[in-house]
């Protein structure tokens, strides 16, 4: 429950600013189920993109200078739609 604590800390933290937030850790400590349930409690509305599973958006993000190219280059389509929460 300690841990737990500690990384809902370290988002309300982060979510204080405006910056990408990358996570990473060993396999199975929960970093998804925590990544799903912190903005559903936070946010009024949720894009995911996991870039490990999502070639396109993963090549697309390496070829953006920053996130609103990448939004824009994405935009025709509207792969990653905002959803409630």
């Amino acid at each position: 429950m300690f841990l737990k604590r500690k990384v809902l800390l370290e988002l309300e933290n982060w979510k204080k600013g405006n910056k990408a937030l990358l996570v990473k850790g060993s396999r199975q400590v929960g970093k998804t189920y925590i990544i799903n349930k912190f903005p559903k409690d936070n946010f009024e509305n949720v894009s995911y993109i996991n870039f490990a599973t999502n070639q396109k958006a993963a090549a697309s993000i390496a070829n953006s200078s920053n996130y609103k190219d990448f939004l824009s280059s994405n935009q025709q389509e509207d792969p990653y739609p905002l959803s409630k929460a």
